[in-house]
């Protein structure tokens, strides 16, 4: 019997010889409890090890905290901060949030915080919701007029152009924390601040980047956050609102150690402390504060989140995230998830403080990462992503957060009027005469609805802010070209899908670059691929014909070696037929399809898949199982071109 040492327990170690090998074998370890503590050190370990008490977490953290600490910097901040106990002095009465009773100024002592295993799908990063975007939804350009606005944008439009701001911005890094969120809010509030006051034409050179770490340590500590474990854009934004944040030079973060590449996948790291004043290395006193007001506001489309950028200035913006992105970006327009075989990791919350379109047509957001100044476009880690018209897909930007500053906080010596939003009437409005003026009896214009005295419900004031002037809206044209009402006349509909029967055609997958062709095997091997995106005249093995076997359902036949395109339980593969009229009883080499030319499918209502090469493998297979013929946009590897063969 051995006894050893660990995890703070004694354990007994029994070793048996091996009758035949004479091996010594472990028959038994006590006590059992040895696993629980030291399953328990590790984790501890683990979570007080994720921060350094009142130190910079990383270089790029360091460099801020640094400027804010030395010259001009420090004695503008220095200044806002005593400017702001001055009136937190005066409104003592209103219970003012800026400052706790002031204590003296001491290290703190870092805390054992363990949590559970994290068992939450994509966690640690981005974890708002739907329900979170649409109570807070303030989008103000109807849906059926984001048309005519998003036409009426330029070209490009960056928040910061004219000021200093953009220029002095210091990449940020949260490493393995899941504190997006965080950084997301804190930076798109601070470059706002910073923008506002260079274009009210004060001096904003120096102007402090806030903290992100008040929203990880007493964001989670309040119930606004998980810390590293993920946050939201309505949270975080309302954590402001109640609370404030202060300045990197003030509370640098801390929560250190890591790559970000493994924040999706950590869990139960610890937080630091909250703390009311600043940390022990900083040279300012008090701790400054910065506000916002009202409520967190939501927008999900080009249309309205443009528009907020244009009013507001730089956001949170949320999206999910893809292997594509984390390690394959390093510059250019990211277009979304590449299909089929890239994983998504989870939701991620970055700045998007702009937006442009390339010199090919390709509109994109401007956006600042926090994963450091070694990731995407060097050396503040910003990133290009498409910008589509109206609502995003899954890899995209899927909805902005913002929330109007304080701006007393930001110009003690008098503050500007807040912007005014551009903001349009619905129309229709969706409300109707009768006594429950909804989907009964004569539609009601906004005009009707103010004459009937409903504009003082909230509900109609949403769907007529013009009308019914709703305070803080204005019909100014931001960009100086929107259409004026009445709408435009909608779009033709699209033509019929062309139908294909009788012709022959080559199946070919444009992603790839790949033609489908049958060799004359049988089984899997029977169906290859060509690379290239024409079928000449002596292509024979790349051509088939499109039969009718009705239902509008179709069959592929190539007459060359008389066999039909077919998918089997294994793969696609082929099977002889002499004629090429498909028997009743052949369910295999049934397709559905939708026809156009362009991002066509192959669907099999017998295996419920599409047809796809999948890259990986190098060739045609079949997709997973699908509820129905709707093909997602992410799913390039399926998305086909029928081209008519020479």
């Amino acid at each position: 019997m051995l006894q050893l040492g660990g995890c703070g327990t004694p354990i007994n170690v029994t070793l048996v010889e091996g009758q035949e090998s004479g091996n010594l074998q472990m028959t038994d370890v006590l006590p059992y409890s040895f696993a629980g503590d030291c399953a328990e050190a590790y984790l501890t370990g683990k979570a007080a090890s994720n921060y350094e008490t009142g130190a910079p977490a990383n270089a790029d953290e360091k460099a801020e905290f640094d400027k804010e600490n030395s010259g001009e910097a420090a004695k503008k901040i220095k200044k806002i901060a005593r400017g702001q106990r001055e009136r937190q002095r005066e409104r003592r009465s209103d219970k003012a949030r800026h400052f706790s009773k002031p204590s003296k100024k001491i290290k703190y002592v870092p805390r054992k915080s363990v949590r559970g295993k994290q068992t939450t799908t994509y966690g640690m990063g981005d974890l708002t919701t739907k329900e979170e975007i649409e109570k807070s939804l303030a989008n103000t350009i109807p849906p059926n007029r984001e048309h005519v606005y998003a036409m009426s944008l330029p070209d490009s439009y960056v928040t910061t152009d004219g000021t200093p701001c953009y220029d002095q911005y210091t990449a940020r890094d949260q490493g393995s924390c899941g504190s997006c969120y965080a950084f997301a809010a804190a930076t798109a509030f601070s470059l706002s601040g910073c923008i506002a006051k260079s274009k009210a034409g004060e001096d904003a050179t120096d102007y402090p980047m806030y903290s992100v770490q008040g929203l990880v340590s007493c964001g989670k500590e309040g119930g606004y956050s998980s810390g590293c474990d993920g946050g939201s854009g309505s949270a975080s934004y309302q954590y402001i609102i109640d609370h404030g944040v202060t300045t990197v030079g003030c509370w640098p973060y801390e929560q250190s150690g890591g790559n970000y590449e493994d924040h999706f996948d950590e869990s139960g790291l610890g937080v630091a402390p909250c703390r009311s004043e600043c940390v022990e290395e900083s040279t300012i006193s008090p701790m400054p504060k910065f506000d916002a007001l009202g409520g967190p506001m939501s927008f999900n489309t080009e249309a309205n989140i443009a528009n907020a950028l244009k009013t507001y200035g730089p956001m949170y913006c949320r999206f999910d995230v893809y292997s594509s992105f984390m390690y394959g970006y390093n510059g250019g327009v990211y277009m979304g998830s590449t299909g089929q075989g890239d994983r998504k990791s989870g939701g991620h919350a970055v700045v998007c403080y702009g937006f442009g379109t390339t010199t090919d047509g390709t509109p994109y957001w401007n956006c600042i990462n926090s994963w450091g100044s070694g990731w995407g476009i060097k050396p503040k880690g910003d990133f290009m992503m498409y910008r589509p018209e109206g609502t995003a897909p899954s890899g995209l930007i899927t909805a902005c957060y913002t929330a109007a500053a304080d701006w007393s906080d930001i110009f003690p010596g008098g503050a500007p009027p807040s912007p005014p939003v551009y903001c349009e009437d619905s129309d229709p409005t969706g409300y109707y005469s009768g006594t429950s003026r909804w989907k009964s009896g004569t539609p009601m214009s906004c005009a009707d609805l103010k004459a009937a005295s409903y504009c003082s419900e909230s509900g109609i004031v949403e769907v007529c802010p013009i009308t019914c002037e709703k305070e803080g809206c204005t019909t100014d044209d931001p960009w100086g070209n929107i259409s004026p009402n009445p709408l435009p006349s909608p779009p033709s509909p699209p033509p019929p899908p062309k139908s294909w029967v009788g012709e022959t055609l080559g199946i070919f997958n444009p992603h790839n670059v790949k033609l489908l062709q049958v060799n004359g095997n049988g089984g899997c091997e029977g169906v290859a691929a060509k690379d290239g995106s024409e079928v000449l005249d002596w292509m024979m093995w790349e051509k088939f014909e499109v039969k009718d076997v009705g239902d509008g359902k179709i069959a592929l036949w190539n007459p060359y070696h008389k066999r039909f395109l077919r998918m089997s339980g294994e793969c696609i593969d082929t099977s002889y037929h002499e004629t090429g009229d498909l028997p009743d009883n052949w369910s295999w080499e049934v397709w559905e399809h939708s026809f156009n030319g362009v991002d066509d499918a192959l669907w099999s209502p017998q295996w419920q898949r599409f047809l796809q090469y999948n890259e990986d493998t190098q060739s045609w297979g079949r997709s997973g199982t699908t509820p129905d013929s709707t093909l997602p946009d992410w799913m390039e590897w399926e998305k086909l071109k029928l081209i008519e063969a020479d």
